[in-house]
C-alpha cells in the first residue's frame, strides 16, 4: 500500500521499477490511475470518471485517447452527436500546439477533415473529402448535387473543377 490509497508493485530485479494502481481524488476529475513511479508524472493508463481511457494521457478526451512518446501527439477515437470519429493531433513545439486531423462516419458516409493549427480542444474542421456510402467521392463539397461518381468542387462555391462520370444509360 502507498500513502495515497493504492497498491504499488516493485520488481527488484529490474533496478526497483515500481507502478503504483491508485484512484485520483481530491479535485474536479476523478480517475483510476496506473503511474510508472519511477519517472515522475508517467501516467500509463487512466480511466476518467466518465469512462474514457487514456494510454499515456492523463486527461482523456475521447472513449480511448493514445498520447505518443516523444512531443504530445495523440490519436483519439470518440464522437460528435452520435457519429463515430478518430482525430489525430500532431504537437508543433510551440504555440498554438498542434496540427489536427479528423477521419468521421456522418451518416453513412466517411468524412476526412483538417484544421488549422490550434491549441488542443479549439480546433475548428473543415471538410475535405467525403466518401458517400453508395461509393462516390466528393472533394470540396458536402453533397453530391449532380450525382457524379467523382466529383471535384472548386473554390467558388461549386462553378468550377472536375468530374467524373460513367456517360451512359447504366451509372
Amino acid at each position: 500500500k502507498n500513502t495515497q490509497g493504492g497498491l504499488r508493485i516493485t520488481d527488484t530485479s529490474v533496478s526497483n521499477a515500481s507502478f503504483e494502481i491508485r484512484p485520483q481524488t481530491g479535485n474536479s476529475t476523478k480517475m483510476f490511475r496506473i503511474i510508472d513511479v519511477s519517472a515522475p508524472n508517467s501516467d500509463r493508463f487512466n480511466i476518467s470518471a466518465s469512462g474514457n481511457v487514456g494510454i499515456s494521457s492523463q486527461y482523456p478526451r475521447g472513449k480511448l485517447d493514445i498520447r505518443f512518446a516523444g512531443a504530445p501527439n495523440y490519436i483519439t477515437f470518440g464522437s460528435d452527436a452520435d457519429n463515430p470519429k478518430v482525430e489525430f493531433f500532431r504537437h508543433t513545439g510551440g504555440s498554438p500546439s498542434h496540427y489536427a486531423t479528423e477521419i468521421q462516419m456522418v451518416s453513412g458516409d466517411l468524412v476526412l477533415s483538417t484544421a488549422a493549427i490550434a491549441n488542443l480542444g479549439s480546433h475548428s474542421y473543415s471538410e475535405r473529402l467525403r466518401i458517400l456510402s453508395d461509393g462516390k467521392v466528393l472533394i470540396g463539397h458536402t453533397s453530391n448535387i449532380f450525382n457524379y461518381k467523382l466529383a471535384v468542387f472548386g473554390t467558388d462555391g461549386g462553378n468550377s473543377g472536375i468530374s467524373a462520370s460513367r456517360f451512359s444509360n447504366n451509372t
